[in-house]
């Protein structure tokens, strides 16, 4: 038994879980309610054609009892049902059709003395089933209405009844007996009911814990994509700007330190430079060790993808240079950046990741590994469409293993003026 519900009186002890409880069971039971009025106007109705036989002398008087008040009032709340007002008083308008149509019952016993109490104890029955298993009633709300009915039949009953005892005896074995099986089924029906509404709640929260967390390891439109069609994606992306940054001294560090150490300092950084990597609306690729690597432009556009990895990179260097300060380690950023064309997509069936391939992942890549601690290395591809805004610096062409030589410049800050640097890649 969930510790928020009382198993005695059916209510949550948190208010707030009570009310969304309530809430959902007036959704659920909405629709149900309606067909049980309508279902409740029709038998009032042709119970009618009883009448004729089993009290022909009291047939006008039982027929205002009918048409005149109760069957009026059925319709009523039934077309209320259609209004807002019903949901606001929910249960008073139910309870009020158990109380009316109850009413009308004992009237008719009234009006014909009693003489076919038998019959309109019934019709009682079907009130009371009625209430607590169709009508959308909660537990005690019915039982609140139906228990006084019962009683007032019988008042009636033994006020105007000329049958022996013996046929009052059996009348309210029947009823009392329909009201114990009825009160056990509807206490049951709203227990198992607020339990489903509990499920409900903690399988949402599981969908959206695990929603929250494959959102945190693949972009939301790749999740998607997956969710719809659980198939190997792979997308061509040109004019993607990537970002490798690498923390320069942490090898030798990490003997120093402790492996809690070791990881609170390299999640601190992360997430450090996670927070900027949201801020400037990019795509984390992935961490390798103490590398890091970003992605601009997928895998939807970016508005300006090359200056918001370099504001990225600009950002990363003086948030390391703060780290660096305030943990009192010797720490510093070595960053590569190259602009290209790229495969990005989720390959496998297994820990599933968003990753990118190409020539030009493995250009940033030397980039990177090239560049000197505390310096952004960039290609002449990047530095052309940084050009007007960012201040470059040449820095020459340097030999990379496996590759031909490479045209680098020095990122190294936004312009200041609006002629561009001699040493432009220009």
């Amino acid at each position: 038994m969930p510790a928020a519900q009382n198993p005695i009186a059916l209510s949550f002890a948190d208010r707030t879980l009570e009310r969304a409880y309530l809430d959902r069971y007036f959704e659920d039971v909405l629709l149900q309610s309606r067909i049980a009025l309508g279902l409740g106007t029709t038998l009032y109705v042709l119970f009618a054609f009883l009448d004729r036989w089993i009290a022909p002398d009291q047939q006008a008087m039982l027929g205002i009892i009918r048409f005149g008040f109760a069957v009026p009032w059925l319709l009523v709340v039934l077309a209320i049902s259609f209004t807002p007002w019903f949901r606001r008083f929910f249960q008073v308008w139910l309870s009020s059709v158990t109380v009316v149509a109850g009413i009308g019952i004992s009237a008719m016993v009234w009006v014909t003395e009693g003489m076919v109490s038998a019959w309109f104890a019934i019709a009682l029955i079907l009130v009371i089933i009625w209430s607590f298993t169709f009508s959308g009633l909660r537990f005690f709300n019915a039982a609140m209405v139906c228990v006084p009915l019962i009683l007032l039949i019988d008042g009636i009953s033994l006020g105007v009844s000329h049958h022996a005892l013996p046929v009052f005896i059996n009348n309210n074995f029947y009823l009392i007996s329909t009201l114990i099986i009825s009160m056990f089924a509807g206490y049951t029906i709203e227990r198992y009911s607020r339990q489903n509404f509990l499920n409900a709640r903690a399988i949402e929260a599981e969908r959206l814990a695990n929603e929250r967390l494959l959102l945190n390891i693949l972009p939301a439109p790749i999740a998607q994509r997956l969710k719809q069609h659980p198939e190997t994606i792979a997308d061509r992306f040109d004019e993607i700007t990537i970002l490798f940054a690498d923390l320069v001294g942490f090898t030798p560090l990490a003997t120093q330190l402790s492996p809690i150490q070791l990881v609170e300092l390299l999640n601190s950084v992360f997430s450090a430079f996670d927070a900027l990597t949201d801020r400037y609306q990019l795509e984390k690729i992935k961490t390798i060790g103490d590398a890091y690597m970003v992605a601009s432009g997928l895998p939807h556009p970016h508005p300006d993808p090359v200056g918001a990895i370099a504001d990225l990179a600009l950002a990363m260097q003086a948030e390391i240079e703060r780290l660096a300060q305030v943990r009192n380690y010797p720490l510093s950023l070595r960053i590569g950046i190259h602009t290209g064309t790229v495969v990005a997509g989720v390959i496998g069936t297994k820990k599933f990741s968003y990753d990118i391939w190409s020539d030009a992942v493995n250009t940033a890549s030397r980039m990177e590994s090239y560049s000197l601690p505390g310096q952004i290395q960039i290609t002449k591809e990047t530095a052309t469409r940084l050009q007007d805004r960012y201040d470059c610096t040449v820095r020459g062409v340097v030999d990379i293993k496996g590759k031909e030589p490479i045209s680098t410049y020095w990122l190294v800050g936004r312009k200041t003026s609006s002629i561009f640097s001699q040493d432009s890649p220009m």
